[in-house]
């Protein structure tokens, strides 16, 4: 047994014995459900995935598989989550983070506003981006974030002034506002920087959904609590 896989990832069509006959030699020789098993389908028809389901597969994607989305399949399969149901495309959707806060991303890179905008956006948040920190300062003063997202390395005025700026506009107020570095540079004297001048936490670059995604739990949960609470009293009265 020292010597079974953690997880078999086994395709549908292959020669001479097809996956689920693979599938059903594993449970004879070792037992149903002894082995986490993921099934990889090109051309899936009505039915399969209760089969596979029933012959103990926990997950089954169809082809082509990005690496982001196996990367989050293997994920809840270790978590063992949906335990008693087949984790599909669908469940992986699901499992990214929703909320509708308001994102403001300061970052001058072009190509980086656009890929982590549209991170946030698949995450449900509403996004405002800006290019330097003197633009977030005046974005801050103008509006309520509950995240700022802060490239440390800007034009005209860097992050970490920005971010002392942002503190002081706070002084004296209820709220302090997460914010959280956006960096190339991994040291762990960038981070301590980094916590120094009041940013909260820290993301390096290239960043990634599920990392953004963890970052959002993380430092959004009070706020989605409050959602949800806010929501029940609308739908009460």
């Amino acid at each position: 047994d020292s010597c079974l896989p953690d997880v078999l990832i086994i395709d549908v069509a292959m020669p001479n014995e097809d996956g689920l006959d693979l599938l059903r030699a594993i449970n004879q020789t070792f037992g149903k459900g002894t082995l986490r098993v993921v099934i990889l389908s090109s051309h899936g028809a009505r039915g399969d995935a209760k089969l596979f389901r029933q012959h103990g597969a926990q997950a089954y994607l169809s082809k082509p598989v990005r690496q982001r989305m196996l990367h989050r399949c293997l994920k809840m399969v270790f978590a063992d989550e949906h335990e008693q149901e087949l984790i599909t495309r669908y469940h992986l959707a699901e499992n990214i983070s929703k909320y509708s806060a308001r994102v403001l991303v300061v970052e001058d890179s072009v190509v980086n506003q656009v890929v982590i905008k549209r991170m946030l956006e698949n995450c449900g948040c509403r996004v405002m981006v800006v290019a330097n920190g003197k633009e977030a300062v005046s974005a801050y003063s103008k509006f309520e974030f509950e995240v700022i997202l802060m490239d440390c390395s800007l034009p005209e005025m860097d992050g970490y002034k920005a971010t002392e700026a942002i503190r002081q506009l706070e002084v004296g107020g209820n709220k302090e506002t997460p914010i959280i570095a956006i960096t190339a540079h991994a040291m762990q004297g960038d981070r301590d920087k980094c916590l120094k001048v009041g940013m909260n936490d820290y993301l390096s670059k290239p960043v990634k959904l599920e990392t953004l995604d963890t970052m959002l739990r993380k430092w959004l949960g009070d706020y989605a609590q409050q959602q949800a609470s806010d929501n029940s009293k609308k739908l009460a009265g």
